[in-house]
């Protein structure tokens, strides 16, 4: 009885520990970007199959070829549709077009055995009743999609039983500012199908993040952990013992897991803010320092504001070139602040749906420092057609310097409100982004109301026709500022709901 019983206890035990290593294996999982070449794409199939991976998330529908490969490798496929944060507006405008292709894409994927999952969008407007009602509707008009698993991919953990998919792929969107601790973990839920690891571009090639994100979601390895296709095989060119630690995290209870001597991007602001207002008081002291006629007129404007336009009228300030940096100026340090409102309210992925939604405001690199670059420009623009505007309805002045001269000055209370705003941002960042959002507000209220303070100004030297020329500058641009706010407001749902969502994002 004893060796019968002795049996059952150790066949127990060894069950249990078969079970206990198999729930530490990781199932891995790539997000392929299929090579144009099946022949190439064959070859990565291989590659991912030896370093352990058993599941791929495919955005494009592949070859015939290559679904026979996949199939007969026994791989375990997700399709994704590929929205890319989609807003209400997304499903209740989408044309016939769009229907008939997501259509096509979603019959080509749910007729294949190897597809289990269907990713329907990424970044979606999952808090908004509106948003879930809508895409809700919209793919219950695909019945393909009632016979399989659908998700959608999002870094909030966000659980409504509105949202129109069973369950979420978690997005774990590291950054310098948000990279786990060795003792800290991921976000487990019933509703998360998947992880995904997204390091940013300063992590990409670095392996200490990679590592601590591997720990911090050692507690689910059942879940599919997906890892882009572009990075792995990168990083597996710079570092190849990486294809031993994948091989062993898919294998082993216990894998190995080396690190090479790499240090971490310390967070911080970013220093284009402080560089640009270092810049600007540069110049302003080099500027009061080389023109004794600016330095005496400086606070002339605000102090004697009656004997600053005699002179100015009587051609007393001659030279446009204080009036010439000093928009300079202004250009460049209100888009100081509208920058730094900007980093502190939105979040990188934030800033990838404003990208998506708004691709000219990124015309120039993509990155977000090209709305600094969009903003100095319309500043400047803004600028000169005002002026002009100002100055060819006047009949009695002499030179466009005079009305240069008057939009000008007003603008230097945005150096004051401006240094402060970016001091608030160095000295607490998210913390004062309420203050910074305000200052920055004040500063675009002066840059538009420098245009009726000239107007009024310029108007005081006319004998006659005051009514004409005031109407013709300050009457139409307020018609105009009222047009655009009625135009933004209720005809632009599209783009308010678009902001709104990169807004949300974290």
């Amino acid at each position: 009885m004893s060796n019968p019983l002795r049996f059952v206890l150790l066949s127990t035990f060894l069950l249990s520990m078969a079970s206990g290593t198999a729930q530490a294996q990781r199932v891995l999982g790539v997000v392929w970007e299929l090579p144009d070449d099946d022949t190439r794409a064959v070859q990565q199939l291989q590659q991912f199959q030896d370093l352990g991976i058993t599941v791929l998330e495919l955005q494009q529908v592949p070859s015939e070829r290559l679904w026979s490969e996949i199939n007969q490798r026994n791989l375990t496929v997700y399709g994704d549709l590929h929205i890319l944060f989609p807003t209400a507006h997304t499903f209740t405008g989408a044309d016939s077009t769009f229907f008939r292709r997501l259509g096509k894409k979603i019959r080509a994927f749910a007729a294949q055995p190897s597809v289990k999952v269907l990713n329907l969008f990424a970044y979606g407007a999952i808090h908004r009743v509106s948003f879930n009602k809508a895409a809700s509707s919209f793919f219950n008009d695909f019945r393909a999609l009632q016979s399989i698993r659908t998700t959608y991919t999002d870094n909030r953990t966000i659980q409504s039983p509105d949202t129109p998919a069973d369950f979420f792929s978690y997005d774990i969107h590291l950054t310098p500012q948000n990279i786990p601790s060795p003792s800290s973990s991921i976000p487990g839920s019933s509703h998360i199908d998947s992880y995904r690891y997204s390091p940013s571009a300063e992590l990409r090639e670095r392996f200490l993040p990679f590592k601590r994100v591997i720990q911090a979601t050692a507690a689910h390895p059942q879940k599919p952990f997906f890892l882009e296709s572009r990075w792995l095989l990168s990083m597996m060119e710079k570092y190849p013992e990486l294809e031993t630690i994948l091989s062993s995290l898919a294998s082993e209870s216990d894998p190995v897991f080396p690190v090479p001597d790499e240090s971490l991007p310390s967070p911080g602001p970013s220093p284009l803010p402080i560089v640009t207002l270092l810049v600007v008081w540069a110049i302003l002291a080099f500027h009061y320092n080389m023109s004794p006629l600016y330095r005496k007129s400086l606070f002339r404007y605000f102090s004697g504001h009656k004997f600053f336009l005699n002179d100015i009228f009587r051609q007393h300030i001659r030279s446009p070139f204080p009036s010439f940096i000093i928009i300079i100026q202004n250009a460049l340090l209100t888009s100081a602040a509208l920058f730094t409102m900007l980093i502190n309210y939105w979040s990188e992925t934030g800033l990838k749906s404003l990208y998506y939604h708004f691709p000219d405001l990124f015309f120039f690199t993509g990155e977000v420092h090209d709305i600094f670059i969009a903003s100095v420009g319309i500043i400047l623009i803004f600028s000169m057609i005002s002026i002009f505007g100002l100055y060819f309805p006047h009949k009695s002045l002499r030179s466009i310097t005079q009305i240069m001269t008057l939009f000008a000055w007003p603008l230097q209370i945005n150096i004051v409100l401006g240094t402060v705003a970016i001091g608030l941002h160095v000295s607490g960042g998210s913390e004062n982004a309420a203050m910074i959002a305000l200052l920055t507000g004040l500063m675009l209220v002066v840059c538009l109301g420098s245009f009726m303070v000239t107007s009024l100004d310029a108007m005081q030297s006319l004998s006659g026709k005051r009514l004409r020329y005031i109407s013709s500058t300050a009457g139409l641009y307020l018609l105009l500022l009222a047009g655009l706010a009625f135009w933004l407001a209720a005809f632009n749902d599209p783009l308010w709901q678009a902001v709104e969502l990169s807004l949300s994002l974290k």
